[in-house]
């Protein structure tokens, strides 16, 4: 969880910090084919708004190499958010491949799309 904290009264943000799948019926939490997502956090600080998330990151538990295509790491998808809350970027790396997606929005619309596959930071474009 996320908060705030003033002198007279405490916010709390409820987040989010695992999620599991269950693909076959009657699995049990730590079965072997049970599927976890571990999420993470960061909020801004020193500005107006305490509990606005900055990034989120989402990372996938790992297929092992060989099977559907797996990589022998989990896929991490890692979110960065603007201050209103709009995703104005985000990065999804499968372990061997990282490609950022940017959103330009006008007046909360998105306006642009721009996928970029030659990355290595999750940052915000200079230009979109």
């Amino acid at each position: 969880m996320k908060g705030f904290t003033s002198p007279t009264i405490t916010l709390v943000r409820p987040l989010v910090k695992e999620q599991w799948e269950y693909p076959e019926l009657g699995e049990s939490q730590y079965g072997s084919t049970a599927n976890k997502i571990d999420y993470d956090y960061t909020t801004y600080s020193g500005v107006s708004q305490p509990l606005a998330l900055t990034t989120s990151t989402a990372t996938e538990a790992a297929v092992s190499s060989g099977k559907n295509g797996g990589t022998g790491s989990g896929l991490t998808v890692a979110t960065h958010y603007t201050l209103d809350g709009s995703d104005d970027f985000n990065a999804r790396n499968d372990g061997g491949n990282r490609i950022v997606r940017y959103q330009l929005r006008v007046e909360g619309l998105v306006t642009e799309i721009r996928n970029d596959a030659d990355t290595s930071s999750l940052s915000p474009p200079n230009q979109l």
